[in-house]
C-alpha cells in the first residue's frame, strides 16, 4: 500500500513537471549543450592548428587579458573543475605556452603568464576566436545580443543558487 501511494505521488510530480517542461530538444539547457559541442566540432579543428582546442585556446586569451592571473581565477571563470584546468595548465607549460610564478606570500599559490611563443598563439587564438564571434553573432541586433547576455547571465545565476539546494535523485526514480 505505501508503495503504490508513494508510486502516485511520484507520478502526480512528474506529470505537472512534465506538463510544463518542454521536450529535451527545446530546453535552453540543452540548447546551450547543443551550442557548445557544435562550437567544440567546428573550432577545435581551427585551433588545432595552432596545438591546441577550444579550451586550451580560452585559457590562452584569458591569460593574454588578465596577465598573472592565479588558477582559481580561471577555475572559476570557466566553470571547469580544478584538476581539468590544472592538467590543461600542466600540459600548456610543457608545452612552453604558459610559466607559472609561485606567490611571494603563499607558496600554494601561482600566477601564470604566456611566454614569447604562447603570447604569440594566444594572440592567434584570440584573432580567430573574434572572427568566429563576429561570424556567428552578425545577424543579431545589439538589442538581441544584450538580451541573450542577460538570458545566460539569468541562467548562469539560477545555476549557482541551485548548487547549494538540496536536491534528492531518489526523488525521481520510478517506483521498481
Amino acid at each position: 500500500m505505501l508503495q503504490y501511494y508513494s508510486d502516485r505521488i511520484y507520478r502526480k510530480q512528474y506529470n505537472s513537471m512534465t506538463s510544463t517542461t518542454p521536450p529535451i530538444e527545446s530546453r535552453p539547457t540543452f540548447k546551450v549543450h547543443q551550442l557548445n559541442a557544435e562550437l567544440a566540432r567546428i573550432c577545435n579543428p581551427l585551433f588545432k592548428s595552432f596545438g591546441v582546442d577550444l579550451i586550451t585556446s580560452r585559457i590562452l586569451v584569458i591569460v593574454l587579458e588578465q596577465p598573472n592571473i592565479g588558477l582559481g581565477d580561471i577555475v572559476r571563470l570557466m566553470a571547469l573543475p580544478q584538476s581539468t584546468v590544472s592538467h590543461q595548465i600542466k600540459r600548456l607549460v610543457n608545452q612552453d605556452l604558459i610559466a607559472r610564478t609561485a606567490n611571494l606570500t603563499d607558496k600554494r599559490l601561482f600566477s601564470l603568464q604566456l611566454t614569447r611563443q604562447g603570447a604569440a598563439i594566444a594572440e592567434a587564438c584570440n584573432h580567430l576566436s573574434q572572427d568566429i564571434y563576429t561570424r556567428l553573432f552578425r545577424d543579431l541586433s545589439t538589442t538581441q545580443l544584450q538580451s541573450l547576455n542577460d538570458g545566460l547571465t539569468l541562467m548562469a545565476q539560477c545555476l549557482t543558487r541551485l548548487e547549494t539546494q538540496e536536491i534528492d535523485p531518489a526523488t525521481y526514480r520510478s517506483a521498481q
